[in-house]
């Protein structure tokens, strides 16, 4: 999976980025709303790494959350987790896996 973090570049430069692959991979209307870091997610994601470590199945590396809104998320952990924000109907599974290549 691609890294989020620390780099040369700033942080909104690689969220440019990942938006840019995913809208050429899956296409403009593949239902991306938005694309930012969110420090409020940082302690579930820790929360959901400390879980999957005591069931032996490694840290949290991506995740999608789907709460019955308009739209759904999909969490990436880093130093600050990173939310993709996507409309609920949008190709899921494509999605994650160009989030992950």
């Amino acid at each position: 999976m691609e890294q989020i973090e620390p780099s040369g570049e700033e942080p909104a430069d690689r969220l440019k980025r990942l938006k840019q692959r995913i809208e050429e991979e899956i296409g403009p209307q593949c239902g991306l709303e938005d694309l930012y870091q969110d420090e409020f997610w940082d302690s579930r994601v820790a929360q959901l790494s400390k879980a999957g470590e005591f069931f032996h199945l490694g840290n949290f590396t991506l995740g999608y959350i789907d709460k019955g809104d308009a739209n759904d998320y999909i969490l990436i952990p880093g130093q600050k987790t990173t939310v993709i924000t996507v409309d609920s109907k949008c190709p899921r599974d494509k999605i994650l896996r160009v989030i992950s290549e």
